[in-house]
């Protein structure tokens, strides 16, 4: 709030006192002469619910100002409390009550939003696979070319039957899906299906066949661990950042 933001307040006040002093002088004095001096009834009459309804629309007005002015001490300590957090260069989080935080949020316009949508990970359930490579810190290997695709299929052969192998849904994509996820955290593809396959193959033992083909022990990248707190971006008034996600400690 502006310094003379209560000077205006004050000077609306005695506007206001001054217009309600005169229409109850009208209602009390002038109207009452009126009828003496024989006006039509009907006119007056007419003139006081008018006057009245304006009279009560100003006493409403008056007292919101009123009840501004009367909390104007407070939120002048509050500018003041504001404005020295903020020149003394630290972090107002560290010094600030909520009210007044939620306040500057307000002035700012400060909007937080996940910046991924499609997030793999849920709360308090742990990836079996992701969990192996990064205990044995097995690789994460890139997406098979054609000849390394068919060294997949062999390796994982013998732990289903052929029926395992036909599906409304692309293998080898469903494969690259699983190792995306590996990789960024996110899902790609149906994810349902996918992650019903990955399981599937890593509950047959098929999982570590596969990605040995691939060379996974001299190649690729380490596994993304999951975070309990997805990257964000914070937009205000002034500008935007990012903010990486809080890597979690196990």
């Amino acid at each position: 709030m502006l310094p003379g933001d209560g000077v205006q307040y004050e000077r609306r006040m005695r506007e206001f006192d001054q217009a309600v002093a005169d229409h109850e002088e009208l209602l009390l004095r002038k109207v009452p002469e009126c009828v003496a001096a024989g006006v039509a009834p009907a006119v007056p009459q007419a003139a006081v619910e008018r006057m009245q309804e304006e009279l009560d629309d100003l006493r409403r007005q008056r007292a919101v100002a009123a009840e501004w002015l009367a909390g104007r001490e407070t939120r002048d300590g509050q500018r003041d409390e504001l404005l020295v957090a903020i020149a003394s260069g630290t972090s107002p989080g560290t010094s600030l009550r909520l009210d007044l935080l939620r306040g500057l949020f307000e002035v700012l316009d400060v909007k937080v939003r996940c910046a991924t949508r499609d997030l793999l990970y849920r709360a308090g359930v742990r990836c079996p696979v992701g969990a192996w490579h990064e205990e044995t810190g097995t690789l994460v290997p890139p997406d098979p070319t054609d000849e390394e695709w068919q060294s997949v299929v062999e390796a994982v052969r013998p732990s289903f039957t052929q029926r395992h192998f036909t599906s409304k849904y692309d293998i080898r994509q469903q494969f690259n899906g699983m190792l995306h996820r590996l990789r960024r955290g996110l899902t790609w593809g149906p994810p349902q299906a996918v992650r019903e396959r990955q399981l599937s193959w890593w509950k047959k033992g098929a999982w570590p066949a596969a990605v040995q083909a691939l060379q996974a022990d001299v190649r690729g990248e380490p596994v993304r661990r999951p975070s309990g707190v997805p990257a964000f971006r914070i937009t205000t008034s002034i500008g935007e950042r990012g903010v990486e996600p809080v890597e979690e400690r196990l």
